[in-house]
């Protein structure tokens, strides 16, 4: 699993910078939030702000961004289309880092090679 870290996201709420994260398999297959508890209690280890929490918008408990200064959840479309718009301009992440993940104990199918 590869994780994009981004610094300079601006809050929808307080509008201040807090960081996200966006993750992917070595596919190229890529999620900005998920279900799985395997998958998101992993990458909450190493980014406690990719947590678990309910939104009403999507209506369920998920994986994803908070705010470092306000704890709001960071909404994954809004997320999804500034990381896009960063890349588009020449941006990268602050950082990248790799993560080993087994997908047969994530219950996924045996061609991601996480």
């Amino acid at each position: 699993m590869i994780v994009g870290v981004w610094d300079d996201y601006k809050c929808w709420k307080c509008h201040e910078k807090t960081r996200v994260i966006e993750w992917s398999w070595r596919s190229g297959d890529g999620e900005m939030w998920t279900e799985n508890d395997q998958i998101g209690l992993k990458l909450q280890q190493m980014f406690p702000l990719y947590k678990k929490d309910y939104t009403r918008s999507a209506g369920a408990f998920y994986y994803s961004n908070h705010c470092s200064n306000c704890g709001t959840v960071q909404g994954d479309w809004f997320v999804v289309n500034w990381v896009a718009h960063q890349r588009v301009e020449g941006r990268l992440p602050s950082d990248v880092v790799k993560l080993k993940m087994d997908p047969d104990t994530v219950g996924l199918a045996s061609s991601f090679d996480g």
